[in-house]
Parts: structure tokens; sequence; C-alpha cells
């Protein structure tokens, strides 16, 4: 699955503590190639790669035995 920042927010205080090692961390609001928009953590963060209109690709990180979530990969032009 692929799409593109559509805005972020950098995260410094964590929500839970499943995020507590991961702070500093980006959260993104993305625009789907299939036409919807989802938030999900973006990794890892090349601070020069990461701007609005950025291409992603989805994958699926699992936590724990039972929460998997979804998680957005910067992608290069040679990936696209």
């Amino acid at each position: 699955m692929r799409g593109t920042v559509h805005s972020f927010s950098l995260v410094h205080r964590a929500p839970t503590k499943a995020f507590v090692a991961d702070v500093p961390y980006y959260v993104g609001l993305i625009d789907m190639d299939e036409g919807f928009r989802i938030m999900t953590n973006v990794q890892p963060i090349n601070e020069r790669k990461f701007e609005i209109g950025a291409p992603v690709q989805i994958f699926f990180e699992k936590r724990d035995n039972a929460t998997v979530l979804p998680q957005a990969r910067i992608v290069t032009k040679t990936e696209n």
C-alpha cells in the first residue's frame, strides 16, 4: 500500500507505555493511493526526506500478542 504525507506531527510524550521507547516519533496523516486517509506512525525518519508530499509505503508491525499497528515508511524515488 502506498500513499503520500498530507501532514505530520512530532510526538515528544508517549500516550501509553507501549510507545515510551519510541519517543520522540512522528505521526503522519497519510493520503493513500486508494483514496482514503489514515493517521499512523512514520518510521524510520530521514529528516531531509520527510516532508509534506513525501511518498510512503504502509507496513504492519506486531507490538505484542494482540496488537498489530500500521506504520508508514518513507520511500525514495527509486523505490516508487
